[in-house]
C-alpha cells in the first residue's frame, strides 16, 4: 500500500511538475515570440534604411551621370570654340605676314627710288 501511495505521490509530483513546466514553456514561447517580433521590426527598419540609402545612392549616381554629361557637353563646346579661335589666330597671323610683305615691298621700292635718285644726282 505504501508503494501505491508513493507511486500516486510521484504521479502527482509529475503532474504538478508537468504543469509548471508547461507554464514555463508557455512563458518561454512568449519570450521567443517577442524576440522574433522585435527582430522582425528591427530587420524591417534596417531594410527600410537600406532601401532609402540605395535610393539616395541611385539619385546621386543619376545626378553625377547628368553632371558628367553636362561637363562633357561643355567641354566639347569649349574644344570647338578653342579650335575656332586657333583657326582665327592662324588667319590673323597669315594676314600679319601679308601686311608685312605689303608694307615691305613699297618701302624697298621707296628706298631703291631714293638710292637711284641719289645716284642720278651724283652723276649729274
Amino acid at each position: 500500500m505504501n508503494e501505491i501511495k508513493e507511486i500516486e505521490k510521484d504521479l502527482i509530483d509529475i503532474t504538478v511538475n508537468q504543469r509548471e513546466y508547461s507554464v514555463r514553456l508557455d512563458e518561454l514561447e512568449s519570450k521567443v515570440d517577442d524576440i522574433n517580433e522585435k527582430f522582425e521590426e528591427h530587420r524591417q527598419e534596417h531594410l527600410t534604411d537600406i532601401e532609402e540609402l540605395m535610393d539616395r545612392l541611385n539619385a546621386v549616381r543619376d545626378q553625377s551621370s547628368d553632371t558628367d554629361d553636362i561637363i562633357k557637353e561643355r567641354f566639347t563646346e569649349l574644344r570647338f570654340r578653342l579650335e575656332a579661335l586657333h583657326e582665327r589666330l592662324n588667319q590673323l597671323n597669315n594676314k600679319k605676314k601679308e601686311f608685312r610683305v605689303a608694307l615691305l615691298y613699297p618701302a624697298i621700292a621707296a628706298i631703291a627710288a631714293v638710292i637711284v635718285n641719289l645716284i642720278i644726282m651724283a652723276l649729274k
